[in-house]
């Protein structure tokens, strides 16, 4: 039987007949039906905002400088110690000096701020400043900034800091670190650029690290570290803190307990005149 219709409700009405006799000529495919329709209402593959900081890198360094920072609410906490035999440098324990004379221990906490920042702080003491130093003690405060990359294996970290020296003179310092892990091995590189404000003192002092490590056993790694201190004096006859240095030594790390806590140490020797014969450093690290 045949309903006559309007002509311009025909076309309405022809659609809404043939959808109410054959249902099945418009009925998606069951999960593309499903997929269709919950869309909308799914929820997104990951949360809004920036993704999660990732995990830091089990500190493995004794010179370079580390390229990753604590997470936000996250904590390394460092305790080390240093030993040079000999040094002409005075007493400049931080930045761009590692061979000031006698043995020196520091204390280092580094609090993650989240977006890839922390604060670092430091305070070192020791028994071989010059007379000229009016405390055993000096410190460091500054920003630490590592970014992601899209690179794998390849991190780079920036360090702006405030210090504090043993003969109370203030100073500023800049950091730049990188480092590349390829399978086992792993390069590191560090260039430090510091400004003391005192009398006598150089209008920058530059210092370059460069190391190479390679994992032997799982968490255990083994390699060595070159630093070349007060680099400017390789260009100015009238370096302030006696020319240029180099030393060359050997790096052991071991990270456990989930490399939460890493233990670092190492004997350099000094490659030029005015260096140290021998220097040690060991520490260890914990995450918190």
């Amino acid at each position: 039987m045949t309903i006559p219709c309007p002509r311009r409700l025909t076309l309405p009405f022809a659609l809404a007949c043939t959808m109410g006799l054959c249902p099945s000529a418009f009925a998606a495919d069951p999960a593309a039906q499903g997929s269709t329709h919950d869309a909308p209402d799914s929820p997104p593959e990951s949360p809004p905002g920036s993704p999660p900081e990732p995990a830091p890198v089990a500190r493995s360094w004794a010179y370079v400088d580390e390229t990753s920072v604590p997470r936000a609410g996250e904590t390394f906490l460092q305790l080390r110690g240093n030993y040079s035999h000999y040094s002409a440098s005075p007493t400049r324990p931080f930045a761009t000096n590692l061979a000031t004379p006698g043995s020196t221990a520091e204390v280092g906490a580094e609090a993650g701020l989240g977006a890839h920042t922390s604060l670092a702080a430091t305070v070192m003491g020791g028994d071989g400043f010059s007379p000229s130093a009016r405390s055993n003690m000096g410190a460091t405060l500054g920003i630490r900034y590592a970014p992601e990359l899209s690179t794998p294996g390849l991190r780079v970290a920036l360090s702006a800091a405030y210090l504090r020296e043993t003969t109370s003179a203030n100073g500023v310092f800049l950091r730049a670190s990188t480092t590349y892990d390829a399978g086992a091995w792993r390069f590191g590189a560090t260039g430090v650029a510091e400004k003391v404000f005192a009398r006598g003192r150089d209008e920058a002092d530059v210092m370059v690290v460069l190391g190479v490590q390679r994992e032997v056993l799982p968490q255990l790694r083994v390699g060595i570290e070159y630093v070349g201190q007060d680099l400017e004096g390789l260009i100015d006859d009238e370096e302030a803190e006696g020319g240029a240095r180099h030393f060359l030594g050997g790096t052991l790390s071991y990270a456990f307990l989930d490399e939460r806590f890493s233990f670092i140490a190492g004997p350099s020797a000094g490659l030029s005149g005015g260096a140290p014969t021998l220097l040690g450093r060991a520490g260890i690290v914990a995450r918190f």
